[in-house]
C-alpha cells in the first residue's frame, strides 16, 4: 500500500496540488543547473586547480552526470504527463522519488570527491531545505535521518578502511582520512547542520501550510453561509410572491370593473397599485433567478446575436423614456453575426437594470445614449445618461449589495440598492467586467451624469 502523504484538508483543494507541481518544476529545472555546475566543478578542478582524478573518478562522476541528466529528462516528461489528481499516487510521491534519486546520486558524487573530505557534501544541506518545502514533516525528517546514518556510515566506513577512500590528489596537501577527531566532527556538525536545516525549513513550510489549511477552513465556511443565505433569501422571497400575486388578482378584479364601476380617481391610484404590484413580482422572479445561478450556478447558456440582444432591452424602454421627457438614443455599431454565449435573461437583466435605472436618475429634458460597439479584441456596451450622477466617494461601493448612493437618499427614488450588485455578478459569471464613470462627460455641473461600460473579451464570442 502506498504511503499516504498529502494532509486532508489539501486532498481535494487544487491550489495546494498546484503549488506542489511548481515547486517540482523549479526543482527540475534547478537539476539542469547542478548538472552544468558538476561538469564545471570536474573540468575547472581538474584543468585549473590540478585536482588529479584517476580513471575511476573521471567515469564514476561523468557517469553519474549523465545519469543525472538522463533521470531528470524522464522525470520533466513525466511531470508534464503528471494529471494533478488526488489518487494514491500523486505529485507528493513525485517529488519523493526526486529527492530519493538525487540523494542516491549526491551520495555516489560524495563519495568518489573526496567523501567526508569532499565540499560537494554541503549540497545535502541544499536537498534538505527543499525537501522540506514539499513533502511532510515524518517524511522529511526520516530522510534527513537515513542520510545523517548513511554518512556517518560511510565516513566511519572509510576510516576503518571497509570502504576504499577516495583520495583526491591535489585537493589536501596532507592526507586527513585516519585522523578520528577530523572523521568525528565533521560528521557530528554534517549531522547537526542537516538536522537543523530540516527543522528550520520544515517548521516554517509547516506553519504556511497551517495558514493554508485555516484559509481553506475559512473559506468553506464561507462559501457553506453564503449557500445559506441563498437558501434563506429565495425561501423568503418565494413566500412573498403568493400574497403578491393574490394582492395583484384581487386589484385585477377591481380595475377590471368587474364589481362595477368605481371613481376615476379611485381607478387611477389602484391602476398604479396594480403596475407596483406587477413591478414586484417581476423583481421577485429576478432575484430568485439571480439566486440560483448564485447558489447552483444555473444558467440557461445559449448563443445569442448580441446586437439584437442590445436592441431589444433598448426597445422596452423608449415608453417610458418619452413619458418622463428624456430623450433615448441607440447608437449600434456591432456586425449582426457577432454572437455570444450565456443566459438571454440574466444578459438582457443587465442591460434593462443599466438602461432603466439611466432613465430613473436623469431628469426630464435629459438623454441617455446606449452605445455597442468593438474595441480592439472587446466587445463594449456604454449606457450614459446625463442623470444626477453618483459622488466619488460612493463609487467603491455602488456595487455592493443594498448599497445606494448618498446623493439619492431622501429624494423619492425607489430601489433597494441591489440592482448593480446583480448586474456586476451577471457580467463577471459571463468573463466579463464592468466599469463606471461619473462624471460621465455628457451631463452639466448640476446633472454631472453617469457612464457604466460593460466590457466582454471577443474571444469568448
Amino acid at each position: 500500500m502506498i504511503l499516504s502523504l498529502a494532509p486532508e484538508w489539501a486532498v481535494h483543494y487544487s491550489e495546494f496540488w498546484d503549488t506542489v507541481k511548481t515547486r517540482n518544476h523549479w526543482f527540475i529545472r534547478l537539476r539542469y543547473i547542478a548538472i552544468i555546475l558538476l561538469v564545471g566543478y570536474i573540468l575547472s578542478t581538474n584543468l585549473l586547480l590540478g585536482f588529479r582524478y584517476t580513471n575511476d573518478q573521471f567515469i564514476s562522476l561523468f557517469s553519474s552526470a549523465f545519469f543525472l541528466l538522463l533521470y531528470n529528462l524522464v522525470l520533466e516528461i513525466a511531470l508534464r504527463k503528471f494529471e494533478i489528481s488526488d489518487g494514491r499516487f500523486n505529485l507528493l510521491h513525485f517529488s519523493l522519488i526526486q529527492i530519493t534519486l538525487d540523494l542516491i546520486t549526491l551520495f555516489v558524487l560524495v563519495h568518489y570527491t573526496g567523501g567526508y573530505e569532499s565540499p560537494i557534501r554541503m549540497l545535502f544541506i541544499f536537498h534538505m531545505i527543499i525537501g522540506s518545502l514539499i513533502l511532510p514533516g515524518r517524511v522529511i525528517y526520516s530522510i534527513a535521518v537515513l542520510v545523517t546514518v548513511g554518512f556517518f556510515s560511510t565516513s566511519f566506513g572509510e576510516f576503518s578502511g571497509i570502504i576504499t577512500h577516495q583520495v583526491v590528489a591535489g585537493y589536501k596537501s596532507e592526507p586527513v582520512s585516519a585522523n578520528f577527531n577530523f572523521v568525528l566532527l565533521n560528521s557530528i556538525v554534517f549531522a547537526a547542520v542537516i538536522l537543523t536545516s530540516v527543522f528550520i525549513a520544515n517548521g516554517i513550510a509547516a506553519e504556511l501550510y497551517k495558514l493554508e489549511q485555516q484559509l481553506v477552513t475559512s473559506l468553506g465556511k464561507l462559501n457553506k453561509s453564503e449557500a445559506e443565505k441563498e437558501k434563506y433569501i429565495m425561501a423568503v422571497v418565494h413566500e412573498l410572491k403568493t400574497p403578491l400575486s393574490a394582492v395583484l388578482s384581487y386589484l385585477s378584479v377591481v380595475t377590471g370593473k368587474i364589481l362595477g364601476e368605481i371613481p376615476k380617481p379611485a381607478l387611477e391610484r389602484l391602476e398604479r397599485a396594480e403596475i407596483r404590484a406587477n413591478e414586484a413580482i417581476d423583481m421577485i422572479n429576478d432575484v430568485l433567478h439571480v439566486s440560483r445561478m448564485r447558489l447552483q450556478g444555473q444558467m440557461n447558456s445559449t448563443s445569442i446575436y448580441f446586437r439584437d440582444l442590445i436592441e431589444n432591452s433598448v426597445d422596452k424602454f423608449l415608453d417610458t423614456s418619452a413619458a418622463k421627457g428624456v430623450e433615448l438614443n441607440f447608437v449600434n455599431d456591432l456586425s449582426e453575426e457577432i454572437t455570444i454565449e450565456g443566459d438571454p435573461f440574466l444578459l438582457t437583466l443587465v442591460f434593462t437594470n443599466l438602461i432603466s435605472n439611466a432613465i430613473k436618475y436623469t431628469p426630464h429634458g435629459g438623454a441617455v445614449i446606449v452605445r455597442a460597439y468593438r474595441f480592439s479584441k472587446e466587445i463594449r456596451i456604454e449606457v450614459v445618461d446625463s442623470g444626477v450622477g453618483i459622488p466619488k466617494h460612493d463609487m467603491e461601493k455602488i456595487f455592493e449589495d443594498f448599497y445606494r448612493a448618498s446623493n439619492i437618499k431622501g429624494k423619492g427614488y425607489e430601489g433597494a440598492g441591489i440592482g448593480l450588485s446583480i448586474v456586476k455578478q451577471i457580467v463577471e459569471s459571463h468573463n466579463g467586467r464592468i466599469q463606471l464613470d461619473s462624471p460621465s462627460g455628457f451631463g452639466n455641473e448640476e446633472n454631472p451624469g453617469t457612464k457604466f461600460t460593460v466590457i466582454f473579451p471577443l474571444k469568448n464570442f
